[in-house]
């Protein structure tokens, strides 16, 4: 029932006119109904897709970014379907995804959910990758 109509509507976002770019929010959102059902097939389909390895992925899928709640929903209703595998394999794409945002971060300041640096605006800011506000590159 409710699987069903939120796929049906993430799946019609992308062709409406003008067309509703699929994002982390909307997916997390249908993979949070997708825990409410406990249907952990249909969330693992969702995550393969954004990873570009789905049944009929397509561009609006992986251009998703999964982000910590996308890992996290995922791994949850994975490890409830007693999928140990496939939970190592977000477990080990969470861990790069965060490797990959702590490099980012080491050279340009704090994180981009962070407040905006107004030194570095300014071109002043000495602290550089220790600094915990935001450095737009």
């Amino acid at each position: 029932g409710d699987v069903d109509k939120a796929e049906a509507l993430i799946n019609e976002m992308p062709k409406q006119k003008p067309p509703v770019a699929l994002d982390a929010r909307a997916v997390n959102t249908f993979l949070r109904v997708c825990q409410r059902a406990g249907d952990a097939p249909r969330a693992w389909e969702a995550y393969r897709k954004m990873k570009g390895s789905g049944p009929a992925s397509a561009p609006c899928w992986t251009s998703v970014v999964p982000d910590d709640a996308t890992y996290k929903l995922v791994a949850r209703l994975l490890s409830q379907s007693l999928s140990a595998r496939d939970v190592k394999d977000v477990i080990a794409d969470a861990a790069a995804h965060a490797a990959r945002d702590r490099s980012a971060r080491a050279t340009s300041g704090g994180d981009a959910s962070a407040a905006p640096c107004q030194f570095w605006n300014a071109g002043r800011c000495d602290r550089g990758a220790a600094c915990v506000f935001f450095h737009d590159p």
